[in-house]
C-alpha cells in the first residue's frame, strides 16, 4: 500500500512539471521543490479556501515565515512565482493539496530527492553540474566513514549533495554562489534535519583561512577560471581544481582530511609556468597524497569527461604511499 500511494504522489508531481512546461524555463522547475516543502508542512491548504487571489495569498505565505533561513529562501524563488499565471497557480495547488502532507512529510528526502533528479534530467548536461549522482556521493560517504564529532567544510557546495547526510559531524560549514542552487540545497539540507551553516557565498573570494577543518569536502566546478577579483587575490591559480587543491591543505586539523571530486586532467596538466605541476610535486613531497580514485566518463550529470577522487591526508597510516585505484 505505501508504495502504491509513493507512486501516486510521485505521478501528482509529475504533473505539477507538465503545467510548468511552456510557462516557465526548465531552469526555474525548482520551484516545484519550494512547494513540494510548503505542503509538507501543511501551509498550503488555507490559500485554497482563501477569498484573495490565489498567488497573492501564497506569496503572502512567503513574506510572514519567521524564520530568517527560510526568508531568504523564499525570497530566491518569488520571481518564479510571480511569473506564473493566477490559473496555473490555482491548478498547481489543488493537485498539491490532494497530497495527504502527512504522508508526504514522512516520506519528504525520497521526494525531493525524486523531484530533483527529474529536474536535473529536463534540462540536460548543461545544467547538472549543482547536483550529484546519488552513488557517487554513496560511495564518498563510504570512503570517508563516520563524521561524528567531526568539523566539515564543503566548498562549491552545490545543492549540498555531499553534506546533507552528515547529521552526526560537530559542524558543518559550507558555501555555494550560485543562489538557486543555494535555495535548492538549503530546503534539501532542511528535510534532512542538518546542522549545516550553509552560506550563498563565494568559496574562493570567502575561503575562511580562520579556521580549521577536520574533513574538507568537495566537487568544484571542473574548468571554472579564477578572473578578476579572485585572479587578483590568488594570482598562483588558474581555475577552482588548482585553488582547492592548493589551498586547502591548510585549512586541515592535524589529522584532517581533503576529498575532492576532480576532472582527471588535475594528474597531468603543467599550467602556466608548470604552476599545476608545482602544485603536483608539493603535495608529493610533503607526502599529502593518500589515494587517487579513477573513475570513467559519463557518471556526471553535466560532462562525460572521466574524473577522480582525490585524497589527502595529514594522518596518512602509511608514509611515502599513494593508493591508486
Amino acid at each position: 500500500m505505501l508504495k502504491d500511494n509513493m507512486e501516486e504522489i510521485k505521478n501528482k508531481i509529475w504533473e505539477l512539471f507538465r503545467l510548468l512546461r511552456g510557462e516557465i524555463n526548465t531552469a526555474d522547475y525548482s520551484i516545484v521543490l519550494l512547494l513540494i516543502n510548503l505542503q509538507s508542512n501543511n501551509l498550503l491548504a488555507e490559500i485554497l479556501r482563501s477569498d484573495t487571489k490565489h498567488k497573492e495569498s501564497l506569496i503572502k505565505v512567503l513574506d510572514n515565515t519567521n524564520n530568517s533561513t527560510l526568508s531568504e529562501v523564499f525570497k530566491v524563488f518569488l520571481p518564479t512565482i510571480k511569473s506564473l499565471g493566477e490559473q496555473t497557480i490555482s491548478q498547481i495547488l489543488e493537485i498539491l493539496n490532494s497530497i495527504d502532507p502527512n504522508l508526504l512529510q514522512k516520506n519528504i528526502v525520497e521526494i525531493y530527492d525524486d523531484s530533483l533528479d527529474r529536474i536535473v534530467l529536463s534540462q540536460g548536461r548543461e545544467s547538472g553540474g549543482f547536483i550529484q549522482p546519488n552513488q557517487l556521493t554513496e560511495f564518498i560517504n563510504s570512503y570517508i566513514g563516520s563524521t561524528k564529532d567531526k568539523k566539515i567544510f564543503n566548498p562549491f557546495s552545490g545543492a549540498a549533495s555531499l553534506i546533507k547526510d552528515c547529521n552526526e559531524s560537530k559542524s558543518i560549514y559550507a558555501q555555494e554562489i550560485n543562489p538557486k542552487t543555494w535555495a535548492i540545497g538549503q530546503l534539501r539540507l532542511i528535510i534532512n534535519e542538518s546542522n549545516a551553516n550553509y552560506k550563498c557565498d563565494d568559496s574562493i573570494m570567502n575561503w575562511p583561512t580562520n579556521m580549521k577543518f577536520d574533513l574538507i569536502v568537495s566537487s568544484p566546478p571542473f574548468g571554472l577560471r579564477l578572473n578578476g577579483a579572485n585572479r587578483d587575490k590568488y594570482p598562483e591559480f588558474r581555475n577552482a581544481e588548482d585553488f582547492l587543491l592548493g589551498i586547502s591543505v591548510n585549512s586541515l586539523s592535524e589529522k584532517g582530511q581533503v576529498v575532492a571530486v576532480l576532472p582527471t586532467g588535475i594528474l597531468f596538466r603543467e599550467g602556466r609556468e608548470g604552476r599545476e605541476r608545482r602544485i603536483r610535486e608539493d603535495l608529493i613531497q610533503n607526502d599529502l597524497i593518500d589515494a587517487i580514485i579513477s573513475f570513467p566518463g559519463g557518471l556526471l550529470h553535466n560532462t562525460n569527461i572521466p574524473f577522480v577522487i582525490v585524497i589527502l591526508n595529514k594522518a596518512k597510516k602509511h608514509s611515502n604511499i599513494i593508493k591508486i585505484v
